[in-house]
């Protein structure tokens, strides 16, 4: 019997990025990365979500590619295209495809997931505030070499920048947070107000998530691949238990 693909339809409207493999940047070291996952590593990491109630932020094996930065001698991941990645902006997505060429304020490029999406969704046109020259001018280059002058990169932070007098987007997104966190709220809550003259519609990464954060819906933490994987002792005991059922949900 094959297995199946959960995420076959998301591949359709939002796909993987396309970047190659690079390290740039001094402070901080920025790292473009190729990875792959396995069916052994797909099933431990999603029955870790499993047994955290996050059923819908599973892997399927394959190949991704991630975006890490340099603190210390550790690598950490700030974003990457895993199912997971593209679910938590999926609400700009869709809304991308309720009118055909819709202009956009982005705020944060990592890896470009997004604004590839976008514009190639039919977006007329995509502005991107981002606050890392090295981001800018490798990752960036290479997504302005692709799509001209439909995107707008802007040297800039997020919070202080200033938008020109009357310039209008149809739609806001912001995504500069390394992970997912309860404490993202207010900096959500202060980038929306600066923008709600300015679009009508607006959205933020993983927002839903953090409010369930606050609320106690969630642990607080932040999930993302690797971050979920299971020590020897809890995959043994899920082995056990909820194996079967696992696997029948994911692979």
């Amino acid at each position: 019997m094959p297995r199946r693909n959960p995420y076959a339809k998301l591949d359709d409207i939002f796909p993987k990025v396309n970047l190659p493999k690079m390290q740039f940047g001094k402070m901080p070291q920025w790292k473009v990365k190729h990875f792959s996952i396995n069916d052994a590593e797909a099933a431990r990491f999603n029955m870790s979500q499993w047994q955290q109630g996050l059923e819908d932020r599973g892997i399927v094996p394959g190949k991704y590619t991630s975006l890490s930065y340099k603190e210390g001698d550790k690598w950490h991941v700030m974003m990457s295209d895993t199912p997971a990645e593209r679910k938590e902006h999926l609400d700009a997505v869709l809304h991308n495809l309720t009118k055909p060429g819709m202009t956009w304020i982005v705020n944060g490029l990592g890896i470009g997931l997004l604004v590839q999406a976008l514009l190639e969704q039919g977006a007329s046109q995509v502005t991107v505030i981002e606050n890392d020259p090295g981001i800018i001018n490798s990752i960036g280059s290479i997504y302005r070499s692709r799509y001209g002058n439909r995107l707008i990169i802007i040297y800039a932070d997020a919070y202080t920048w200033k938008p020109p007098k009357g310039v209008k987007w149809d739609a806001a997104w912001h995504d500069i947070w390394p992970t997912i966190s309860d404490e993202n709220l207010p900096k959500m809550a202060k980038l929306k107000r600066k923008y709600a003259r300015r679009v009508k519609w607006q959205g933020a990464w993983a927002q839903q998530m953090c409010r369930d954060m606050r609320s106690g819906k969630l642990e607080r933490q932040a999930p993302g691949f690797p971050a979920f994987l299971l020590d020897e002792n809890m995959l043994n005991h899920f082995e056990k238990n909820i194996r079967r059922k696992a696997t029948e949900v994911w692979v």
